[in-house]
């Protein structure tokens, strides 16, 4: 009997050994498993150097359906609900990529808030800053929006490059080019389209929706409200081209409130200096026109090329101006009639009373070669004025080319 009970005792002795073992076993298995639950790879199919919170207990990247990169996602509540593929590097900070559905790519979209509600497609390196791209809808390029609350609520279609300052692009649904509208508020609420290398100011092109060609409205408020079309390297001035209507050529428009509220065709090279066509309204105005401190201020005629250039040329017309005229500082005065081509300028004055004009003509060979002046020309005040009256620029050629019979009249 004894030896039996020993054997007995042995064999349960070996039984007990085993059921130790499987229970250390299990006790080891279910550690392991509660370390892993602490780990970054708590979530299948996130690398461990994503979806980590900042609070203990956050759960970054919950409901997140897209594949997220290595280091993403990190800060408490990142990613959450986020549908679209997350690069490397990205969406860092807390509520980052909320509920994100574009594509975002690599080292993008770090800041608070950033990048939440968005769901167009995101360039590399691009919306770092609180709020940047908030519910952004569009693609942005890479390195583009990268300040503080740049490009929120934006449905444009950003170039590599822009909007890179605060709250520049914002609201905005314009076609913005590359290097552009990189200022504080430009291009907010903008609907144009808008070429490379334009709006760098502050508030430029705020509001627009004009076609803006490139390296254009290059100054604090330029070419805000307008509607019109900008050709390429224009209304680079402070408040130019406001609010303005009219198709303005390239080179145009550049200097200060040059080309406010402007509803005329604006040629090529033309309105170039300090309120150069402020009233410009209805008619056209030439290529290289207008050139010069208030120059054709209140003009309403059709002015052809290469004319009214001088300070103040034009002020006061309200008819049609040839071409090559209104040449000189204060040239065609309050204007209101025709003035033909070539004709009334400031190098055609008779200063010395010769019965030259004292400098050159429009072809600047022949002084002799004056041609006749309109018919209508209104200035019976200055035609009439006693001999060798120091009129200034405003002796009129006369109808017979190289004379001048009042001065001969009173010699």
């Amino acid at each position: 009997m004894t030896v039996r009970v020993q054997c007995l005792s042995g064999a349960v002795r070996s039984m007990l050994k085993v059921a130790v073992c499987l229970v250390v076993a299990a006790v080891t298995v279910m550690a392991l498993s509660g370390l892993a639950g602490t780990t970054a790879d708590a979530l299948p199919g996130h690398p461990e150097t994503s979806c980590q919170p900042d609070t203990p207990g956050n759960d970054p990247c919950a409901g997140a359906t897209g594949p997220i990169g290595e280091n993403s996602c990190n800060g408490d509540d990142a990613c959450v609900d986020s549908s679209g593929q997350i690069g490397d590097g990205s969406c860092i900070g807390d509520d980052a990529c909320v509920d994100s559905s574009g594509q975002i790519g690599d080292g993008s979209c770090d800041g608070y808030d950033a990048c939440s509600d968005s769901s167009g497609q995101i360039g590399d390196g691009s919306c770092i800053g609180d709020h940047a791209c908030r519910d952004a809808g569009t693609w942005i390029g890479a390195g583009s929006c990268n300040a503080t609350s740049a490009c929120t609520s934006s449905f444009s279609l950003i170039g590599a490059g822009s909007c890179n300052v605060t709250s520049a692009c914002t609201s905005s649904s314009s076609t913005i080019g590359a290097g552009s509208c990189n200022a504080t508020a430009a291009c907010a609420d903008s609907e144009s389209q808008i070429g490379d290398d334009s709006c760098n100011a502050n508030a430029a092109c705020v509001d627009s929706s004009s076609r803006i060609g490139a390296g254009s409205c290059n100054a604090t408020t330029a070419c805000s409200s307008s509607s019109s079309t900008i050709g390429a390297g224009s209304c680079n001035g402070s408040s130019a081209c406001p609010g303005s209507e009219s198709q303005i050529g390239d080179d145009s428009c550049n200097a200060t409130t040059a080309c406010p509220s402007s509803s005329s065709t604006i040629g090529a090279g033309s309105c170039n200096g300090a309120s150069a066509c402020p009233s410009a309204f209805s008619r056209p105005i030439g290529d290289g026109s207008c050139i010069g401190l208030d120059a054709c201020p209140g003009s309403s005629g059709s002015i052809g090329d290469g004319s009214c250039i001088g300070d103040s040329a034009c002020p006061g017309s309200s008819g049609s101006i040839g071409d090559g005229s209104c040449i000189g500082d204060n040239a065609c005065y309050e204007s209101s009639s025709d003035i033909g081509d070539c004709e009334f300028n400031f190098v055609y004055v008779d200063r010395d009373c010769d019965g030259l004009a004292s400098d050159v003509d429009c072809d600047d060979n022949d002084a002799l070669n004056v041609s006749r002046c309109a018919p209508r020309l209104p200035y019976p005040e200055i035609v009439n004025a006693p001999a060798n009256a120091d009129v200034g620029a405003w002796v009129l050629p006369n109808p017979t080319a190289g004379t001048n019979t009042r001065c001969g009249a009173a010699v």
